[in-house]
């Protein structure tokens, strides 16, 4: 069935307003308990008015400064931000926007977002204040860009600084959404690099594109390696620190799952849970 573009605009605000009220009212309260603890670490830094160095901190203290600044521009306490959907709205805007550009449909956005919405037992990742439903923006701006760029086949200087302002930003915000930022960088490289379409039609305009991405992806990694203590202070000491025990995971596994009945092991709190709830499963 096909709907006029005014019929088109209405069914979609409507499709998209109630999955928003939807939303709220079902995971408005509900959000995970590393929320808490993100923007009490910003009030600290906006009552002190410095970053206090932790593991948290020296992952995404961009995040921290960037709570402490919604505190201070909406003159809310600690408690007060939990309960804010700061992220609902532009979250929404954002991923309508990208799906519109990748369908050219308002009613698919629109059925898509309320799908997203409303999914999921937690509003952690589109309500309240969390780094990588943060993150989650950035990279769907840093996706629309994209879009924008590869269909006009040549770019401006406004998106190379655009891009390459928000994916630094997500150095500092979000370490999962920056890992993602650049596989999506790199695959649309290889895609551009490799598609006939653009090569054929105007190989000038290709090369300009690697060009475009080549930057797009030095820029935030120059920072990470050079600026950011993430890498060095988090990263590497996790995966090369000596281990308090010999533990694998599939011991765990085998462990609590085979291994039932066997006696109480001294390792007993390191070692996998099984719910009540799993024993009917299986």
């Amino acid at each position: 069935m096909q709907f006029g573009k005014g019929t088109s605009i209405k069914i979609s605000l409507i499709i998209s307003l109630t999955s928003v009220s939807i939303s709220y009212l079902l995971k408005g309260l509900k959000v995970d308990d590393f929320s808490p603890k993100h923007i009490e670490q910003s009030y600290l830094t906006a009552r002190d008015g410095t970053l206090t160095s932790s593991i948290y901190v020296d992952q995404i203290p961009g995040f921290y400064t960037t709570g402490a600044v919604f505190l201070e521009i909406l003159g809310l306490d600690a408690v007060g931000l939990l309960f804010v959907p700061i992220h609902l709205f532009p979250y929404s805007v954002l991923f309508f926007a990208i799906i519109y550009k990748i369908s050219n449909s308002m009613i698919l956005s629109s059925v898509l977002l309320s799908a997203q919405l409303i999914s999921g037992s937690s509003g952690s990742g589109e309500l309240t204040l969390w780094p990588h439903a943060y993150g989650f923006m950035l990279l769907l701006s840093i996706a629309i860009i994209l879009l924008i760029v590869t269909r006009q086949g040549g770019y401006k200087a406004r998106h190379l600084l655009l891009i390459s302002l928000l994916s630094v930003s997500l150095v500092f915000i979000s370490y999962n959404r920056l890992f993602m930022t650049m596989i999506l960088l790199v695959g649309y490289w290889f895609f551009v690099r490799h598609s006939d379409i653009i090569y054929r039609s105007n190989n000038k305009s290709g090369n300009q594109l690697t060009g475009f991405f080549m930057t797009a992806i030095i820029v935030p990694s120059v920072v990470l390696l050079g600026l950011h203590t993430f890498l060095y202070n988090v990263f590497l000491p996790m995966i090369t620190g000596p281990s308090a025990t010999d533990l694998t995971s599939l011991d765990r596994f085998l462990n609590r799952w085979v291994g039932e009945g066997r006696g109480v092991s001294p390792l007993e709190p390191l070692l996998v849970s099984q719910s009540e709830i799993h024993l009917y499963i299986t």
